[in-house]
């Protein structure tokens, strides 16, 4: 077997990724070069493979020196060169090397395994290396699997969000006219791009999820929905679909895009995206996307992170990682006061703080805000992953970690996301719409030395219980959260103090 080279390349790469490739192309005589999408663990960094055999040898950042020496050593020797070399691994496989190194240990290999190992689009690898599971799905064999496990959608742009996918996939079965299966991959936040990730490691995975899903509905259509900024993701599922529609019995898969925005990934504006709506605004429910979405019909919205756990959970009859009530993994991006941000994978049950083994902090740890912009604050990681223990901390479920230090204010933390609600929301809901506005004035009332922490309390509760949708819903959830667990620093902002000292009080 000739040696591999294998270059990761993500959105964050960039051009760097490009150049490696086309040094490592023209420089190989025997050696093939395969671009891949990016590591899934390995953060934002550059990461190449060498495969020699059984040995594999991975560079993290590697120069373009390097790269030719490391070409030229495989096509001379069919050896790896060992100077700069961050681990060797001594074993053939089929899915991105386990290590005992910091970051890659820290993270699962059951979704994310094939992200920067194999080629992206190319189906014949993804058929031997893992195996197309759609292609041997009998519906009904598919629904008593589901209907069985709880297995619960992940991400706020799922319609099944927490919830097990047996309560959408009934509905849609039960109700008349053609169920529309529609992979919600819209993530507009500032670190949430694990969605975005799988397109670009592992869209075969998405896929094959998606006709899962298609043949257990009996569904007429398949629509993967993006941000209209993520063109390498869009054109790897497009290549994708190409291959899969020419191998696999599928109903006609398309990519629609939609607006770069935070709004756009919410389920129901998702949905008014795809139809070209030219105003985005949340639908009430009920009825829900199962019973009453797309152009009318039955719609099941799930994100590449579910449709990804859907495909390995069907994979075997063995028992899947996690807990028995949400089974399976969850991916987690850590972001915040860290040296790089970086997505990994756990599984459910697992403790979180498990996710500082993975990064280098820029300071000493004082809390995070877990569940993405509008998480929940906490002080402490020891928190299961999984919806229940999210949700009995107070947390979000987005898989975003923002990690904080002693010299950041959480009141200025709050106040960001309070200030991100008051200038994104649809404006539909007056709830939401007028009390994320009041909220605003109400903080910057800590800094004016009158607080009202009463009103305050009472509009943050108004805000979670009556709003039309998450948004409004989950707005207030990093207000109870910081003022609940930073109370007394609150106050000092109202006394001309800021104890983190970064707040300008004068």
């Amino acid at each position: 077997m000739a040696p591999v080279v294998r270059i990761s390349h993500g959105r964050s790469h960039g051009s760097t990724a490009s150049e490696l490739h086309r040094i490592a192309t023209a420089t190989a005589a025997e050696t093939t070069v395969q671009t891949v999408g990016p590591a899934i663990g390995a953060g934002a960094r550059q990461v190449v493979f060498a495969t020699s055999g059984e040995t594999t040898g991975l560079y993290f950042e590697p120069a373009t020196e390097l790269v030719t020496s490391i070409v030229h050593s495989l096509d001379s020797a069919d050896a790896i060169p060992t100077p700069d070399v961050a681990f060797t691994h001594e074993r053939s496989m089929q899915e991105l090397p386990a290590t005992d190194e910091e970051p890659l240990s820290t993270s699962h290999r059951w979704v994310s395994g094939p992200a920067g190992w194999l080629s992206p689009t190319d189906i014949d690898t993804y058929q031997e290396a893992r195996g197309v599971v759609a292609n041997s799905g009998d519906p009904s064999w598919i629904r008593d699997r589901i209907e069985a496990t709880p297995l619960r959608g992940r991400g706020r742009g799922d319609v099944a969000a927490d919830i097990p996918l047996w309560n959408h996939w009934e509905t849609a079965i039960e109700t008349s006219g053609e169920p529309i299966v529609v992979v919600n991959a819209n993530e507009t936040t500032p670190y949430g791009h694990a969605d975005r990730a799988l397109l670009e490691s592992t869209p075969l995975s998405v896929l094959d999820g998606a006709l899962l899903t298609a043949r257990a509905l009996n569904a007429s259509e398949i629509i993967v929905y993006c941000t209209e900024r993520e063109s390498l993701a869009i054109e790897r599922t497009e290549g994708a679909i190409e291959q899969f529609e020419a191998a696999v019995d599928s109903p006609p898969i398309r990519v629609a895009t939609g607006p770069s925005s935070y709004l756009a990934g919410e389920v129901t504006m998702a949905i008014e995206a795809i139809e070209g709506a030219d105003r985005l605004e949340a639908r009430l429910r009920p009825p829900q996307p199962s019973e009453w979405g797309l152009n009318g019909r039955p719609t099941v919205v799930h994100t590449p992170r579910t449709l990804a756990q859907l495909v390995e959970l069907l994979r075997t009859d063995d028992t899947p990682p996690g807990t028995s009530g949400d089974p399976g993994t969850r991916l987690l991006t850590v972001a915040g006061a860290v040296e790089t941000p970086i997505t990994i994978e756990l599984p459910t049950g697992s403790a979180l703080s498990r996710v500082t083994d993975a990064v280098s902090l820029t300071g000493r740890l004082k809390g995070a805000c877990v569940g993405d912009i509008f998480g929940g604050l906490v002080r402490s990681l020891e928190i299961p992953v999984s919806a229940n223990g999210f949700r009995s901390a107070r947390c979000g479920t987005n898989g975003v970690i923002e990690l904080f230090t002693h010299d950041q204010c959480p009141l200025a933390i709050v106040g960001n996301r309070v200030t991100f609600a008051a200038e994104n929301n649809c404006g539909r809901c007056v709830t939401c719409r007028e009390g994320s506005k009041q909220l605003q004035k109400l903080l910057r009332q800590f800094y004016g030395g009158d607080p009202d922490t009463q009103l305050l309390s009472q509009l943050t509760r108004v805000l979670s219980e009556t709003s039309l949708c998450a948004f409004g819903r989950d707005a207030a959830r990093p207000i109870a959260t910081g003022f609940d667990l930073f109370e007394p620093e609150f106050h000092q902002h109202a006394s001309g103090h800021c104890p983190s000292g970064t707040c300008d009080l004068y």
